[in-house]
This record gives C-alpha cells, structure tokens and sequence, in this order.
C-alpha cells in the first residue's frame, strides 16, 4: 500500500500542527523566553535586593543601601560588575524557556484548532493562512494563557 506525502502530514500532527511546525514554535518560544529573561532579570534582582533590604531594615539594620531600583542596579554594577548582574540568571533562563515555549505552542495550537473548526481541515489558500477574526485570536490567546498557567504553577514536591 502507497502512502503519501499527505498522510504522512496528518499521521505526524499535533492539533493540527505537524511535528515540524510543533517544533519551530518550541525553538522560537525557547529563544524568545530567552532573550526576555536575558533583559528582565537584572530588574528582578533589583526588587529582590531592595525587598530583601526592607527586611534587614526591620531586623536592626538602619540605613537602607539603596535609595531605589536605579541606585541598586548602579550599585551592582559598580561593585559586582555583569556578573553581579546577572548571578544565578540559569535557573530562571530554564524556567522562562520552558514557559514561553508552551505560551507559543499553546497559541498556535488554538490558533489551528479554532481554524480548522470554522474552516474545515483546508487551512491554505495557495500559500496564504486564512486570518482568524480578532475575538478569535483572543480565545486562541486565552487558551494559550489556560494552558500556560498550569505550566507556571508546577510544583516538583
């Protein structure tokens, strides 16, 4: 018995995603949440100094070391340099990788959902995706958002 190609397609997919486009979102999801945590994380380590500095405060300690977030990240850097920065920034990386690569297959997967729903399996005209509506777009993202959160939310003990 001849199999083709097309087949092949719907044997390999994942709500109506094949395993080649399941992948490219993962990759791009895994990059992005990369680069985001790249550009956040000295911002978190500024609330987490300044919040933990409240804490010495109530423990004795009088002055505050730093007058603010700006102050904490020209402190670190002065004192610390990028590697103050950006200390214990794997952990996080992993997390943040993990997560927007499930946001991005989360959304897409909706997004083929939704689209094969109101359109049948044809999800091409020539080589043009059919646009989905705005509230359409918006399910497909509250969707994705579900289903992120139960990824946010895992706890390991």
């Amino acid at each position: 018995m001849h199999q083709d190609a097309s087949s092949d397609e719907t044997n390999n997919n994942w709500f109506g995603m094949s395993v080649k486009e399941a992948s490219k979102e993962i990759v791009y999801g895994s990059i992005a949440g990369m680069v985001a945590e790249i550009f956040e994380y000295p911002f978190d380590l500024a609330k987490v100094r300044l919040q933990a500095q409240l804490l010495y405060s109530t423990q004795g300690r009088s002055t505050p070391s730093f007058n603010g977030p700006l102050d904490c990240l020209n402190q670190t850097w002065r004192e610390e340099g990028l590697r103050g920065l950006y200390r214990g920034v794997s952990v996080p990386i992993i997390g943040s990788m993990v997560q927007t690569a499930g946001l991005f297959l989360a959304y897409s997967s909706f997004q083929n959902i939704i689209q094969n729903y109101y359109h049948g399996s044809v999800r091409y005209e020539g080589f043009k995706k059919l646009q989905l509506t705005i509230p359409q777009l918006g399910v497909a993202a509250a969707g994705a958002g579900f289903v992120t959160s139960f990824i946010l939310c895992v706890s390991f003990t």
